[in-house]
């Protein structure tokens, strides 16, 4: 499934070592600086006052911060406590793999009127779902949902389209717009990567009899004793696509972050 199979143990260490430091710097400049900063007559810039108070950059950046959360995570687990999880490590990686897969769809398309509205859909879809858990945790909503819809379908409206045109954009969406635009050495890109991490984050047997190394050992009345484990490698494989989605979301919000160069 990966190119980083056939590395060495020392290679593959090494690799993560290096993945680790890229990690470590990223999450010390979010903490010191604007990490995402947005330069006066950028399209960013101009998103954001068409989509205020529900900026772009604001959505885009939160789900870029969420992916590194996330990696940053995934590293330190596997560099700090030198231990190779059988399930853990993918559930960050599949994570990463979402919220940097969001942040690329948000600022991907080439109109800022598909930017605002898939950021408004955003947020729609987020108001949905804090609005079931509200009522699941038996709480009261700071604003009702309808309120909230009203105010997204106004801003919708003023950038010429609707909240409610078609079926409503799942995840499985946004990972596969992710994979159509990311080139990777990797044989298995984001959405095939995603969904064995998917299985791994819910417990699947399939994703495990197909992502892992298994011993089997007869124990007797035509038992077998099936022991599952992971590889360096492996968790390898999965930390870099992951880091891949989050590279390309990067680049493509720092390039609608800068104003466009004259001269």
């Amino acid at each position: 499934m990966s190119a980083s199979d056939s590395l060495s143990a020392e290679d593959a260490e090494a690799a993560f070592r290096q993945l680790q430091s890229d990690m470590d710097r990223l999450m010390e400049s979010g903490q010191t600086t604007h990490q995402w900063p947005i330069e006066a007559g950028s399209p960013l810039a101009g998103d954001d006052r068409a989509s205020r108070p529900f900026q772009v950059s604001h959505a885009a950046s939160a789900s870029l911060g969420a992916a590194l959360d996330h990696l940053h995570a995934l590293t330190t687990l596997v560099v700090g406590t030198r231990t190779i999880h059988a399930r853990a490590p993918y559930a960050l990686a599949r994570a990463a793999i979402e919220n940097a897969a969001t942040a690329l769809w948000l600022v991907e398309p080439q109109t800022r009127s598909e930017r605002v509205l898939r950021t408004l859909r955003l947020h729609a879809a987020d108001a949905r779902d804090g609005a079931k858990a509200s009522g699941d945790l038996h709480t009261l909503q700071i604003i009702p949902l309808q309120d909230r819809l009203a105010e997204l379908r106004a801003l919708a409206a003023a950038v010429g389209g609707s909240l409610d045109d078609g079926p409503r954009t799942t995840v499985t969406d946004i990972v596969k717009a992710a994979d159509s635009l990311l080139d990777t050495d990797f044989s298995a890109g984001p959405l095939g990567a995603w969904r064995v991490f998917s299985g791994f984050s819910h417990g699947r047997p399939w994703a495990l009899a197909a992502f892992s190394d298994q011993e089997r050992e007869a124990i007797g009345n035509g038992l077998v004793q099936v022991t599952s484990r992971s590889s360096l490698n492996r968790v390898l494989y999965a930390a870099s696509i992951a880091a891949d989605v989050f590279n390309l979301a990067a680049e493509t919000y720092m390039r609608r972050a800068s104003a466009p160069r004259i001269g």
